[in-house]
């Protein structure tokens, strides 16, 4: 680059003259992309992709020839493609695509749960430390390891520098011990009692369906029917592995009977009819203040439960 006014001040013009970006459509702005980025999606993505370059020939002079014709044969592919309406040369921007949409759709759905519940991840305000997926508050042990595990780290890594890197008072390959820092699997497992009078943990197998083929070929068991129920030490949609209520958006099942319910008005109920309420919507409906009875009554109540 330093030599490029001496050897080439023709593509030192260019570059002046900001032309060393190339702009393939003109329906968008702020949409150029750099030379080796276009070369990449057109000439090498033609000759990368099947019927290209690769698996054509081990011979040398072949794949040579081929590469000196690869940007003719690539515009040759492009136009081809273009009659044929397989490609267009227009395409919409990348935040329009259906899957960058569905991606962002989903980082606002969890963020606005988590802003519906807690923020798990803020601990200045003195909060408990919590499981996103669970709801289950951190204890005291498992908070210190989560939130000093970077620290322990650099104490280890320190350690193992000092002890085995310079003063070789231990075996560079002697392995090392692991941290067994808890997290929140290591709290509040779900445990049964067997018939001997031992207390087992409950716990997931990811070989119990292998172990269920094995066995359906000498005896006769239908896995349709088994897959039927949760295999599970406990239902995942209703709870979680250690044994907690599971906590989901409550918006998700009005959505959903809304979706099944073809008329929402009814004026009878059947007999065996659910009715939810929604206590949190109902003192949100309520005025700020409070008459000075309807208070004392609902301090009352709430003593006596």
């Amino acid at each position: 680059m330093l030599m490029l006014p001496a050897s080439h001040p023709d593509i030192l013009t260019y570059f002046r003259d900001k032309k060393w970006t190339v702009q393939r459509q003109t329906n968008y702005g702020f949409s150029e992309i750099a030379c080796d980025q276009t070369i990449e999606q057109i000439c090498n993505r033609d000759a990368k992709t099947s019927g290209g370059i690769t698996g054509f020939t081990l011979n040398r002079n072949a794949v040579r020839r081929r590469i000196l014709s690869q940007s003719q044969r690539a515009s040759i592919n492009h136009q081809c493609e273009k009659l044929a309406g397989v490609t267009k040369d227009v395409k919409s921007r990348k935040d329009l695509d259906n899957s960058r949409k569905k991606r962002d759709e989903a980082i606002v759905r969890l963020t606005d749960c988590i802003k519906e519940m807690i923020n798990p991840f803020n601990t200045n305000n003195g909060l408990d430390l919590v499981s996103i997926s669970s709801g289950v508050v951190a204890t005291d042990s498992v908070t210190k390891d989560l939130l000093e595990a970077y620290d322990i780290g650099d104490s280890a890594l320190i350690k193992f520098i000092e002890e085995r890197l310079t003063s070789n008072s231990k075996p560079f390959h002697e392995p090392i011990k692991q941290m067994k820092l808890k997290t929140f699997t290591n709290q509040d497992k779900l445990k049964m009692r067997t018939k001997s009078g031992k207390d087992v943990a409950l716990q997931s197998d990811r070989k119990l369906f292998s172990r269920l083929l094995i066995i359906s070929q000498h005896r006769k068991i239908d896995l349709k029917e088994v897959m039927k129920y949760s295999l599970g030490p406990l239902s995942y949609p209703l709870a979680s592995l250690n044994g907690s209520l599971a906590k989901t958006n409550k918006s998700a099942l009005l959505h959903l009977i809304e979706k099944q319910s073809q008329n929402h008005k009814e004026d009878a109920y059947p007999v065996d009819a659910a009715l939810i309420i929604d206590g949190m919507a109902l003192i949100q409906a309520l005025p700020k203040q409070l008459p000075e009875r309807l208070l004392a009554r609902l301090l009352i109540l709430s003593f006596q439960l």
